[in-house]
Formats: C-alpha cells, structure tokens, sequence
C-alpha cells in the first residue's frame, strides 16, 4: 500500500494550513449511486424490525439493544404498507443511507498520482494539488470496533450494484463491504478508502467534517 494519493482543489487550503483531511459523509460523494446498495426489503413487520435493530447497532454500538433512532418506526411503516414489496425502492435506500451518512465519514485517496482525469476532476482542471499520505503512520492505524472502520481498504469496482439485506439474511456482501464498492466507469480511480466514525473527527462547519493529523503523515 504505501503512499496514497489526496488530490485537492485550489481553494482546498486546510490540509496546509489547519493539517485537516476531510472525511466526506456517503450522501455527500459524487456519484448519486455511492453508497447505495440494493435492498430486498423484510416480508413482516417482525422481520422488518429486528433488521433495523441490528442495523442500527451495527452503525452506532452505544445503542442500547431495542433502543433505535425514533424515525425507524416511520420507516418501517412506510416500507410495509406497500402491498408489493419492491427490491428496488429507492426511498428506502435514500432513508438507509441518511442513516449511515449521519454517524461515518469517507477519506478518499488514490493508488495513483498521475492520472490526467483525476487531476482534471478532482484537481479544477489542473490547478489544483495532490498531497501523498504515508499508510503505514499510525494515524492510519485508529483503533476502532468494527469490521471497516479505522482500516484502509482498496476500492472494488463493479457492473452490479451490491445488495445488503436479503430475504433472511444478506446476499453477495458481507456486513459494510458496500462502502468500498463502485461502478466499473470509476475504475480509473484506483481508490483506497479510510472510514471512521464522524465522532473521531471535528465538525469545522455545517456538515464538513475533518481530522487533524500529524506533519510526518505526509512522507
């Protein structure tokens, strides 16, 4: 792994001046489908529930067991009055991913300091700069409970979109593994991902979180 890539707009100055690195909610990404599995919704309002609880305190471990976010009721309600149950309910995935959006932020790097799109895209058109972030310092190495958090993971790029709850339990993907899934158009990228909870970080305006970290960070 070793060095990844941050590539910054002209008008990005905190990683110089502050040393903050923005960690992005998934609602607030580019790509209107990032961290957007498909869900096969519950066929009972038991089943419904009970996934919801777990969900719940696989995001935010300091719920108590049976204690979820007041809106779930709501949720539940509006996914299940339906008479057909659509594996394709969009409302639904956008309600899920506020969920999750609301308690994780992304730091997006790339194995790659050269590519002419991502300095384009990322860059404003060239005029930007990229930073290189040392993988192996211990800022990286945030000791966090959970299976993708506190962890750099490469990016998988593929046609299908992931699924995350299944009639029973979840299909083709384990746990979280959706935040390091994209479509094969984003494959030029060649991301690793950082995840943490937005409580590791600090809010230093309106939804814009970031993280401070260490000079040496940067080889």
């Amino acid at each position: 792994m070793g060095t990844l890539y941050k590539y910054l707009s002209p008008r990005t100055l905190q990683p110089l001046t502050d040393e903050t690195l923005r960690f992005t909610q998934p609602d607030h990404l580019k790509d209107p489908f990032e961290c957007l599995p498909r869900t096969i919704l519950a066929d009972t309002p038991e089943t419904a529930n009970a996934k919801f609880d777990r969900l719940a305190l696989e995001l935010n471990p300091k719920l108590e067991a049976g204690k979820v976010p007041p809106v779930r009721e709501e949720w539940v309600a509006d996914i299940l009055r339906r008479d057909n149950h659509s594996d394709d309910d969009l409302a639904f995935q956008l309600k899920l991913q506020k969920v999750y959006s609301s308690r994780m932020g992304i730091l997006s790097l790339s194995a790659s300091n050269d590519s002419i799109l991502l300095w384009s895209h990322y860059c404003d058109k060239h005029a930007g700069y990229a930073i290189g972030l040392d993988t192996e310092h211990e800022w990286f190495k945030e000791a966090v409970q959970g299976e993708f958090f506190g962890t750099v993971r490469e990016v998988t790029y593929s046609e299908k979109r992931p699924e995350m709850i299944g009639a029973g339990e979840r299909k083709n993907i384990d746990s979280f593994d959706f935040l390091f899934q994209k479509g094969t158009d984003w494959s030029y990228e060649e991301e690793w991902r950082f995840v943490l909870p937005l409580e590791k970080c600090e809010e230093s305006a309106q939804g814009v979180f970031v993280r401070k970290f260490p000079r040496n960070l940067i080889p």
